[in-house]
């Protein structure tokens, strides 16, 4: 007030890291990177199955190659090599692709928020990234495959190995000793898939991060859209209208005899604090409010002295406050002492709110702090039953009746569709990064099939010359890949 008096005119510089939405934003843009380290672990995985199964196949060529004097180095150099032409190649085209599903996600959520959509920009710095983590997610997932094979010593590289009895140890033959009772043909799928330990597990791992990452994220998502719903059900109002400045208590009984309006209650708002915990704070009234409050623990407000005020339990948890608690709270220049009467369960909140939880005061206790005498700031109101059907032009009509003072309303409706959508943005989000996921477990099953059925031709020769038809292998492989699935 001295500095107003003075000439001097004060303003609020926002901070740049805490705007509205940055919370959510934040939200969505650690999911994106979360599911970004995931795709390249996943990749790495296949990539080195991969590697492994061309090395296995050309096994005889690398005994031939060291055979003739061929270092280490050469085999290296070789098949890294090998693995670097897949990295810029999938780098290219992942690259390219990127970029159009990028330029779609971000069209489409800009048409549901409402949002300028900027165009493309392409930085010198992001093609770097992309064929950096391109070329060393698969290089470095070929180390290994590459290292084993180049160590082998020549004779076992040229020894061919035929028909051998590796169906697995005896906890495999274990395991799928009731398949095999049933029918040999059965319990050859999964004994194959066991046969590799170390690929059969990796494979596993995929398919499991994969069913992980679709049954967390469609959780999260009926877990916010039922908490949503849930915390909207806590407001028994249809909507609110606010004044440019307080109207007088009695305003209620004008707004009742509007043939639209069905109930009302005059409510007060102010901003407030415990200590340095900033909070809000809401006027309303003792009895049955339209605001069906879940008690936790006391009572809800009542007059009292020194006034009653019921905390949301976020808030009190912050504070450390229990029912029956003296504790000092802030409005605006003045301070008030108030005993904790009881806590309530509800974690509502807006877009950009950083204040912590709520408190629900008598309103004539909130008036008084704000120094507002018998006016109240909003009214929260129901509507009769065949209004709600259109409630726009419900509120529309009531904004005309009471022009006059100005009044601005809200939507519950309008208010829970936004939500809703707020939450498709990040459902859909998830959900095509899982999409994604999932296609690398499909393709993790599909490559460690292709490897086993690579190493063993010659087994599969001796089925067929055997007899084996060509359902009977089928069924086989079909095992092999349930089994991973399965466990997976």
């Amino acid at each position: 007030e001295a500095a107003l008096e003075a000439g001097i005119h004060l303003f609020d510089v926002r901070d740049p890291d805490r705007f509205a939405g940055s919370q959510e934003l934040g939200t969505v843009l650690l999911l994106l990177q979360v599911f970004s380290y995931l795709g390249a672990t996943l990749s790495s995985v296949l990539v080195a199955n991969t590697l492994s199964a061309v090395m296995s196949e050309e096994v005889q060529q690398i005994g031939i190659i060291k055979s003739l004097g061929g270092q280490r180095w050469h085999i290296l150099l070789t098949y890294l090599g090998y693995a670097l032409a897949i990295g810029l190649a999938g780098t290219v085209a992942g690259w390219l692709v990127g970029i159009w599903l990028g330029g779609r996600l971000a069209s489409y959520l800009a048409g549901m928020t409402g949002l300028q959509q900027p165009p493309v920009a392409i930085s010198v710095e992001g093609i770097a990234l992309a064929f950096l983590v391109g070329v060393v997610v698969t290089v470095t997932a070929s180390l290994i495959p590459v290292v084993v094979h180049s160590r082998s010593r020549v004779a076992p590289l040229l020894r061919s190995a035929g028909v051998r009895n590796d169906s697995g140890s005896r906890w495999v033959r274990w395991l799928t000793a009731p398949l095999a009772r049933a029918g040999a043909t059965l319990a050859l799928g999964p004994r194959n898939a066991l046969r590799r330990p170390g690929r059969a597990t990796s494979t596993i791992v995929v398919v499991a991060v994969a069913v992980a990452a679709f049954v967390a994220t469609q959780a999260l998502s009926r877990s916010v859209s039922t908490t949503v719903d849930d915390l909207y059900a806590l407001y028994g109002a249809d909507a609110w209208v606010g004044f440019q400045q307080p109207v007088d208590l009695a305003y209620v009984s004008q707004l009742e005899r509007d043939p639209l309006i069905a109930e009302v209650e005059a409510w007060t708002s102010a901003s407030g604090a415990f200590g340095s915990t900033r909070t809000d704070i809401w006027g309303m009234p003792e009895e049955d409010p339209l605001y069906a409050y879940r008690l936790v623990a006391g009572e809800w407000v009542r007059p009292s002295v020194p006034p009653g005020a019921v905390l949301t339990s976020n808030l009190a948890t912050e504070i450390g406050a229990r029912v029956g608690d003296v504790r000092v709270l802030d409005v605006g220049d003045r301070r008030e002492t108030v005993r904790i009467s009881g806590i309530v369960d509800d974690s509502s909140t807006y877009l950009g709110n950083t204040a912590t939880g709520k408190v629900f005061m008598t309103t004539q206790d909130v008036n008084r702090l704000r120094s507002l005498g018998t006016r109240a700031d909003i009214f929260a109101f129901t509507v009769e039953p065949e209004s709600r059907t259109d409630i726009r032009a419900t509120l529309e009509k009531i904004e005309e009746r009471h022009r006059a003072l100005g009044p601005v309303t809200y939507s519950v409706a309008a208010d829970q569709r936004s939500s809703r959508q707020a939450i498709s943005v990040l459902t859909l989000m998830l959900n095509t990064m899982v999409i994604l996921v999932g296609v690398v477990g499909i393709a993790g099953i599909g490559n460690a099939l292709l490897i086993g059925i690579s190493e063993r031709r010659r087994e599969i020769g001796v089925l067929r010359s055997l007899g084996a038809t060509g359902k009977a292998m089928m069924a086989i492989l079909i095992g092999e890949g349930v089994m991973l699935a399965f466990v997976g």
